[in-house]
């Protein structure tokens, strides 16, 4: 995720100096430079957003489910607990694609880099 702070960090400042020439310069084309790194800002910031409020979902989801774990036994399984145990199940996956995502980009990742400190709920 800092890789991408520090991209929209330096567009920032690139936009920062497309207006400034482009007032110098009045009659240039620095303006469509302008709006391009605009463009490109607004996107990464709306994505980091979108998915750092999906993983923070996720986190919250994580930590009552391994709670609900913690609360449930082995004896305690029944018809009306399957529900509980689909959900670890979901929870469990979630992780999996979470943490494969994290390795699969590495630096560019937009996922935090707690997310594989995180373990399988049910697994010692």
């Amino acid at each position: 995720m800092f890789f991408w702070i520090a991209v929209a960090a330096f567009l920032a400042i690139l936009c920062a100096l497309c207006i400034f020439l482009d007032k110098k310069y009045p009659y240039s084309n620095w303006c469509i430079g302008t709006v391009f790194t605009g463009i490109a800002i607004c996107v990464i910031a709306v994505v980091i957003l979108c998915l750092r409020t999906d993983y923070n979902q996720f986190e919250r989801e994580y930590s009552i489910q391994s709670s609900m774990y913690e609360q449930l036994s082995v004896s305690d399984i029944n018809k009306d607990n399957l529900f509980y145990i689909m959900d670890i199940f979901s929870c469990n996956k979630k992780l999996t694609e979470y943490q494969a995502r994290y390795i699969y980009y590495g630096i560019a990742s937009l996922i935090p880099d707690r997310v594989m400190e995180l373990q399988p709920i049910g697994l010692p």
